[in-house]
């Protein structure tokens, strides 16, 4: 509630804490004299009861804004916009030509030949452009990433504890986590520039095949449009699937930085084909950062493989941190 008074007045009823509160001088003017007066605001005060302090306190589940990701693919998928369309019309005009040309005498190895020249162009042409634009594109998911980090890191252990714990955001920045960033960039950066190669290759071997059969653009436009779409759902996933990895890195190594080595692991339950050891085995179940569980079972030749959720392809997985501590004695 708000109470007006003039500057000096006292007399506050006990059992209320007074607390000033900002004015505007053009505003609250009153018709004695018109002059401004200051306005505060009472608030009773909260009588404190003491409580046990909890041996253990369970913080938020710990998840990576999706908009991130979305905006990383958003920009891949205009790229490889481009580079299917240009892909498509110069291929069109390939084979249009030779059809075209008839007495000219066109024939499998000169026309060969100019798809040869033109994939080398392709390839020149798109692997440039990627290489251009990798490092922004995954600087900027990065950037996002580590603040969105350490502001859900903050508010779930500010929040489990009711307070008694906060962590600053800008604190939680260290050299060895300005490392694991540049170790993430580095390694989508990689990603990205494959995407050239993930659909060149098999547009290439797609276009010499329809000039082996002699059908031309009827097997080759289908095979354009099925690669288009394979590409763009790599891109897609890769772009989530990576936001996920990189925040799970993140966090992780923040969370170990400041003491924090237990987290219980939460399936997210929101793919189609979860994978059935998480669902059941590692859901709900409590671990360490610093021993990490076994996360894929051996299979054949292929060793066992441990970790922390999100560590594996399209692991949506994700961590709750737990905060506990001994009482002295």
């Amino acid at each position: 509630m708000y109470f007006v008074a003039r500057t000096g007045t006292g007399g506050w009823s006990p059992g209320y804490n007074l607390i000033l509160k900002k004015y505007n001088h053009n505003q609250h003017k009153k018709s004695m004299g018109g002059t401004a007066i200051p306005t505060v605001k009472l608030m009773k005060k909260r009588i404190l009861k003491p409580r046990s302090q909890a041996s253990e306190y369970k913080g938020d589940k710990l998840m990576v804004s999706i908009s991130i990701g979305h905006r990383m693919n958003k920009r891949l998928q205009a790229a490889i916009d481009r580079m299917a369309k240009t892909t498509e019309r110069e291929l069109t005009r390939l084979f249009e030509r030779d059809v075209y040309a008839g007495s000219y005498g066109m024939d499998d190895e000169n026309i060969g030949s100019q798809a040869r020249m033109l994939f080398g162009r392709l390839w020149n042409q798109f692997e440039k452009m990627f290489a251009a634009i990798a490092y922004p594109v995954t600087k900027e998911m990065a950037v996002a990433v580590e603040r969105n980090s350490a502001v859900t890191l903050a508010g779930s252990i500010t929040k489990a504890t009711e307070g008694l714990f906060s962590l600053s955001a800008d604190a939680m920045m260290t050299a060895e986590l300005k490392e694991v960033i540049a170790a993430s960039v580095a390694k989508n950066v990689a990603l990205i520039k494959r995407v050239p190669a993930e659909y060149l290759s098999q547009i290439e071997t797609a276009a010499y095949q329809a000039i082996t059969t002699g059908r031309g653009l009827a097997d080759l436009k289908p095979a354009l449009a099925k690669q288009g779409v394979k590409v763009k759902n790599w891109a897609h996933n890769v772009s989530m699937d990576q936001t996920r990895k990189v925040y799970a890195d993140i966090t992780a190594h923040r969370m170990e930085s400041i003491g924090l080595d237990e987290y219980d692991w939460l399936h997210s339950g929101g793919s189609s084909k979860p994978r059935t050891y998480h669902q059941h085995v590692l859901n709900g179940r409590r671990f360490k950062l610093s021993d990490p569980p076994v996360i894929q079972m051996a299979k054949g030749k292929t060793p066992e493989v441990r970790g922390k959720p999100g560590d594996l392809v399209n692991c949506r997985c994700v961590m709750r941190p737990i905060v506990s501590f001994k009482r002295s004695t």
